[in-house]
């Protein structure tokens, strides 16, 4: 029954917009409204939402990302056909062309279409209808998308940068979806061009810092750094980027400067959640690595204030993943050409963003390898957050973490945290 009345309250409505015009003196006025503003901002707004519900423990990072695909999806259906014209051709009257008229003829014209718009539509309806789909539920959940289609959708995403290359939104949505899915080549020439038009925009310039640092193999030093800092000048307590300048500081050596940042990233979280746990226990670990480095006065200690709990509880809450990466005979030889060595560990079933990262110049196979929580590309996920790890060690020709043809590679899958004695073999070829 509600099925009905919808459909003919559309048909009352239809019907009077209709019938107004030709019994009205006045024109309705042409109004092209474009909407692209409203909906990359309402865009912006729900990706800082996911965000921010990831940052605060309310989201694991898997359905972080599961929920910015469905936000690329969304958007890329309603983007509006560039093609089409905004506006249409206004009408125009000839003088005298109101008095030919009478206002008889326009009632008995109003009134044929009255009857005439709901018994076409009854019919039509009849002909072509589907009742059926007053039963869908509407609150169950589309069906997943293949990676065909969120290619095609991320497609129209990239034509439209290539038909409005001055759009720093379209941009910055490509990079997203780039970076989303692991292609941090194109997600860094992305964030690039958005960052031309959106200079000022702190979350936009952490992630770029983020796959930057990832094309690198995890090393922050130089541009990655450097976007932090733009970063946390636009704005102090951007969660991520406190985060990622952290991580940063940690890597290259900077213990006080990374405790710093990771004591700010506390206010962030929500106390006793897992994420505070694991932050609460890398500042530990910190303290042990900067109580150990401290000269014999102790100044550095002293200038620290406590922790509140004892450092060998942090100790004994990092784990690591070690064993030795081997070549295939017959790859031997292409391996003996050289190249940087990188291992990867990500979370087994999770997002593409790697969780650790080691990078080993020049390697000599087989060559051993042991990937901690030091190698972490963010503080707050540890190896041990992962019930299973999938490795994959790459010896890269370019020095790029970023896969490119010609690369070697060998996975080892369904890693425990903590395992030992590992072997991963160099067994297959990147061809493209």
């Amino acid at each position: 029954m509600a099925l009905w009345i919808s459909i003919a309250i559309v048909t009352v409505v239809a019907t009077a917009l209709v019938v107004w015009p030709l019994v009205s003196t006045r024109r309705p006025a042409a109004n092209a409204l474009r909407d692209d503003e409203r909906r990359l901002a309402v865009f912006r707004d729900r990706r800082r939402e996911i965000d921010r519900e990831r940052d605060a423990g309310r989201l694991t990072a898997a359905e972080a990302e599961q929920a910015h695909g469905d936000l690329v999806h969304q958007l890329a259906e309603d983007l509006p056909d560039l093609a089409q014209a905004a506006a249409p051709a206004s009408t125009t009257r000839t003088p005298g062309a109101g008095a030919s008229s009478s206002p008889r003829a326009a009632w008995v014209a109003a009134l044929f279409v009255a009857v005439l718009v709901p018994l076409v539509a009854f019919g039509v309806y009849r002909e072509v209808g589907a009742p059926h789909l007053a039963s869908i539920d509407p609150n169950e959940a589309p069906p997943p998308m293949d990676a065909a289609q969120i290619d095609a959708m991320i497609e129209r995403i990239a034509q439209r940068t290539r038909e409005q290359p001055d759009d720093a939104e379209a941009w910055a949505m490509l990079a997203e979806a780039r970076k989303m899915q692991g292609r941090h080549d194109e997600a860094v020439a992305a964030f690039g061009k958005a960052i031309e038009g959106l200079p000022n925009d702190a979350r936009l310039l952490t992630d770029y810092a983020e796959s930057s640092a990832l094309r690198a193999g995890g090393d922050f030093s130089g541009q990655p750094v450097e976007l932090l800092e733009r970063a946390l000048a636009v704005d102090p307590n951007e969660p991520k980027a406190v985060a990622l300048m952290g991580a940063a500081q940690y890597r290259l050596g900077n213990l006080p400067r990374a405790r710093s940042y990771l004591k700010q990233l506390e206010r962030f979280l929500a106390p006793g959640s897992e994420e505070a746990a694991q932050i609460a226990a890398v500042l530990q670990r910190i303290d042990v690595e900067i109580g150990a480095a401290a000269p014999a006065d102790g100044s550095i200690a002293q200038a620290l204030p406590p922790s509140g709990a004892s450092p060998p509880a942090a100790s004994a809450a990092s784990v690591s993943v070690s064993g030795t990466v081997a070549v295939d005979p017959s790859l031997a030889e292409r391996a003996a050409q050289g190249g940087t060595l990188f291992v990867i560990a990500r979370a087994s079933g999770g997002p593409p963003i790697p969780i650790a990262v080691l990078r080993l110049p020049a390697p000599v196979f087989p060559v051993s390898f042991t990937l901690d929580d030091t190698n972490a590309m963010d503080p707050s996920r540890r190896l041990a957050s992962a019930d299973s790890l999938d490795l994959e060690a790459r010896l890269s020709r370019s020095g790029e973490a970023m896969r490119k043809p010609g690369d070697l590679y060998g996975r080892l899958a369904n890693v425990r945290p903590g395992a030992d004695g590992l072997r991963i073999v160099l067994d297959e070829v990147v061809s493209r």
